[in-house]
């Protein structure tokens, strides 16, 4: 039983590590997804980045979630509402730290965009 547990807990430090590795790639992209998403002058600001950040690492944690389970695909409105779910009070305090106005809608807005940026950055090219 206990090798059970132990190829269990290697699988997950596996997955985790894809994960790091994954984050680590696509983390410099988000002080310009910030700049997609907000003015110029307010992506600068601490929050705007910070929220982003949040988001980016939720949109990737749900992504793994859903891999591990098997269900990577087909899934896209299950994994948008979890990561708004998610993130919303967080991402909400940050932007309005900043005196950025927003609500859910705008967290979703986000969360499609950091989605579309990482997509576009994970196609392979012709």
């Amino acid at each position: 039983m206990s090798n059970k547990v132990v190829k269990f807990l290697e699988w997950i430090g596996t997955e985790f590590e894809k994960g790091v590795t994954l984050f680590e790639k696509y983390e410099p992209e988000v002080a310009g997804i910030a700049g997609l998403i907000f003015p110029p002058a307010k992506a600068a600001l601490a929050g705007a980045s910070a929220a982003v950040n949040l988001v980016q690492n939720t949109v990737v944690s749900i992504e793994q979630k859903y891999a591990a389970s098997g269900k990577q695909n087909g899934t896209g409105t299950q994994k948008l509402a979890e990561v708004v779910s998610i993130t919303t009070p967080a991402v909400l305090q940050l932007l309005s730290a900043d005196g950025i106005q927003a609500d859910a809608s705008t967290v979703e807005d986000v969360a499609n965009v950091v989605v579309a940026v990482l997509n576009a950055k994970a196609a392979p090219t012709s």
